[in-house]
């Protein structure tokens, strides 16, 4: 096993929750977990439906104007994990939540301009 050292020479204790596996999954599950909780919270017709169903009301809430706003609800809590790892200097989940964040655009930019 490969020791790293910081800029001064001491080693560096790895740490095992600085993995980007643990940031890609917060950095989908909680954004997921808020967004159906809005809309759950926020739409009356939304609150009949069971899981499977509402996970489909959302994909085609998606399409409408006022999305947007529940879209950037939900990624707030990844802003303020990713600031929090990143002052732990726990980089790896750092870049699980970037690159979970860029996705959710990607996703957001497919479905709402094609």
């Amino acid at each position: 096993m490969a020791v790293n050292f910081d800029e001064f020479g001491y080693p560096i204790e790895d740490k095992w929750y600085d993995n980007f596996v643990l940031g890609a999954v917060l950095g989908t599950v909680i954004p997921v977990a808020v967004l159906l909780g809005l809309i759950f919270k926020e739409t009356p017709e939304s609150q009949q439906l069971d899981l499977g169903q509402m996970l489909g009301y959302a994909w085609e809430m998606t399409k409408s104007k006022g999305f947007s706003h529940y879209f950037v609800s939900a990624l707030l809590p990844n802003m303020f994990l990713f600031m929090f790892f990143y002052t732990k200097d726990l980089w790896k989940s750092c870049r699980g939540f970037v690159v979970c964040t860029l996705l959710f655009f990607a996703l957001y930019a497919y479905r709402a301009f094609v």
